[in-house]
């Protein structure tokens, strides 16, 4: 993976960048040239986990969420060199009164969503009580006491459609544009699974089931990428 990002491979001009923040596992820069600005990222996805992203466009517009897609190079291809840019949209941080309309807009992206395929290479809970590999992990790897606490608690998960799940819905991924528009930034955790996941990250489930399987879930993603991370989760489960 390059050190710095290639502007020209998308036919860019020569940009400044400065560090963001909210990239726990990517690097995240700011690019600034004459009259633009971008964002660019790091990326573990190849070629067709980041064109699948390309999907969920036209679910995010009817729902009435800002869009900050990955833009195609010169060639055509949404990576280069393990990196990808995006328009920069500006937005402020989520206020309380803010989060119950965000709820309402979530929920109806949810519903237009479901029925989508799954992205290439992603597995949701339910496939992982059988399965072991997912984009980010290996359940191969992990304790098989520790394992079999995650799929008891995948197990306990209600049934309902599986539907687009961002995946990482913390608050550096919220926000609402000067123009009044709520945005999600930072779509790579994203994937088909139960809407749970995503309800409970912003806090509208607030249940012991549907807490233990969104925890379960996050310790198996972070065990092979933040190992340190997931041995603290896996005290909580």
């Amino acid at each position: 993976m390059a050190t710095e990002p290639d502007p020209a491979a998308w036919g860019l001009p020569d940009f400044s960048f400065e560090p963001l923040s909210g990239g726990a596992r990517n690097i995240v820069l700011l690019a600034r040239g004459p009259g633009i600005k971008v964002v660019f990222k790091t990326t573990r996805r190849c070629e067709d986990q980041m064109r699948w992203l390309l999907e969920v466009v036209p679910w995010l517009r009817s729902a009435g969420l800002e869009i900050a897609m990955p833009m195609e190079t010169s060639d055509g291809a949404l990576t280069h060199a393990g990196w990808t840019v995006e328009p920069f949209v500006p937005g402020r941080a989520l206020t309380i009164p803010d989060m119950g309309r965000f709820r309402q807009t979530l929920l109806r992206l949810q519903g237009l969503a479901c029925g989508m395929a799954q992205r290439p290479g992603f597995a949701s809970a339910g496939e992982l009580m059988s399965a072991h590999q997912s984009a980010d992990f290996d359940l191969y790897s992990m304790p098989i006491e520790l394992l079999a606490r995650c799929r008891a608690a995948w197990s306990q998960v209600p049934g309902a459609p599986l539907t687009l799940c961002h995946g990482d819905l913390n608050p550096s991924n919220l926000a609402i544009t000067p123009w009044g528009q709520f945005v999600i930034y930072d779509w790579d955790e994203a994937r088909i699974d139960h809407p749970l996941f995503d309800l409970v990250a912003i806090g509208a489930l607030d249940h012991a089931t549907p807490r233990r399987a969104a925890l379960a879930y996050e310790i198996a993603a972070c065990w092979n990428l933040e190992r340190e991370r997931a041995m603290s989760l896996a005290k909580e489960l």
